[in-house]
């Protein structure tokens, strides 16, 4: 069966379905070029990592859908928007058709985001709950809506001094957490950001959060 597969420059997006079920694919090579990825491009495929590359800006929920070897992602710094498992835009935060594009993607336990990206986008990892340690760069400013929510594994969460913005419902449900530090740099922590977190014992505000909202 197929095991390896570079995608030629002339390629700026993987379309539904292209690599779905091709088991035997151990290695992705993805080009500069790239700006898309659409659901299912890679459903139950068993590499155990990719380098997207920072040209891609959108993909879709359930692009990597039960890739469940999949234990290292280099994440892409130009990533901006996760559309819906239809390939269509979000209609509102929390539209029940977005998924992550890592769902099912159960040897996924830690994640680095590299220096220089300023934003995690909404339902970037909603549900992902093998995931258990996130690495945020000092360049990171926002957390979008549901970007964490239900990940119930996730335990180690530092939110780096220079956040500025935590979006509605981005750690609900996170019940692994225990304790959390928030930065003197946060300016807004959105409705229900922290809602359902049942195993958090402690946290730190700071002095620069002038009004915690609803939830």
């Amino acid at each position: 069966g197929l095991k390896r597969v570079t995608v030629p420059d002339s390629i700026t997006a993987i379309e539904s379905g292209v690599f779905s079920g091709c088991t035997g694919l151990t290695e992705v090579n993805l080009p500069g070029t790239l700006t898309t990825i659409y659901a299912y491009a890679f459903q139950n495929c068993l590499f155990e990592s990719i380098e997207i590359p920072d040209s891609v800006t959108t993909m879709a929920g359930r692009a990597f859908y039960n890739c469940t070897k999949l234990s290292e992602i280099g994440y892409p710094a130009g990533w901006t928007t996760v559309l819906d498992r239809y390939n269509d835009y979000a209609s509102w935060d929390g539209d029940s058709d977005v998924n992550s594009p890592f769902q099912g993607c159960s040897a996924l336990k830690e994640l680095t985001v590299d220096e220089g990206v300023t934003s995690i986008p909404a339902h970037a990892f909603w549900n992902v709950t093998s995931l258990e340690t996130v690495i945020l760069p000092e360049s990171m400013a926002t957390i979008g809506a549901y970007a964490f929510n239900g990940c119930t594994g996730l335990k180690n969460m530092v939110l780096n001094e220079g956040m500025e913005n935590v979006r509605t419902y981005a750690f609900a449900g996170c019940t692994g957490l225990r304790e959390i530090d928030l930065p003197e740099s946060l300016v807004a922590i959105n409705t229900y950001a922290f809602a359902n977190c049942t195993g958090l014992k402690r946290v730190t505000v700071p002095d620069s959060i002038t009004a915690i909202e609803s939830g």
